[in-house]
């Protein structure tokens, strides 16, 4: 009677997870629209990590939108510690972007992403620390970006 009940249990588990079928929105290859980047302003390194993202996916069948980013990022210091070192930090990144379409601005909006971090002592694994948070947070806003486009595409 036992392993009666656990053969049933393992088959309604099997069964309910193979007859889900989520899939992510954004991870949807097929977008139907091409970006081109028209103006580039700001902090290179984040418009890189954005454009390379946004540059994956061009359809060159699709509509083609014309796209402004002004990026700005900055890194404050939230606390300091009795000795007057700072010991927690934010990075904030506000990129402010305009999708255009036949000369007709579409969509402009402006996205801010932060995050706050402790200081790390070996300033080495502070810079690598805060390359992942650039990527990450650039990762984030490019999936804003295409998430934008991709409602007005529709």
């Amino acid at each position: 009677m036992n392993n009666f009940f656990k053969i049933i249990s393992c088959t309604i588990i099997i069964i309910f997870f193979n007859s889900c079928a989520y899939e992510p929105v954004l991870k949807k290859q097929n977008y139907n629209f091409s970006i081109n980047f028209v103006e580039l302003n700001g902090d290179q390194k984040v418009i890189s990590l954005i454009t390379n993202n946004l540059n994956r996916l061009n359809n060159q069948n699709g509509t083609k939108y014309d796209v402004y980013l002004n990026v700005n990022q900055e890194r404050k210091i939230l606390s300091k510690d009795s000795k007057g070192d700072p010991s927690k930090f934010e990075l904030v990144i506000s990129v402010l972007f305009k999708v255009k379409n036949n000369n007709k601005i579409i969509i402009d909006k402006k996205i801010v992403r932060r995050d706050s971090y402790n200081n790390i002592v070996d300033k080495f694994d502070l810079e690598n620390f805060e390359n992942i948070l650039f990527k990450n947070l650039s990762d984030n806003i490019a999936e804003s970006i295409i998430s934008h486009i991709a409602n007005i595409s529709e």
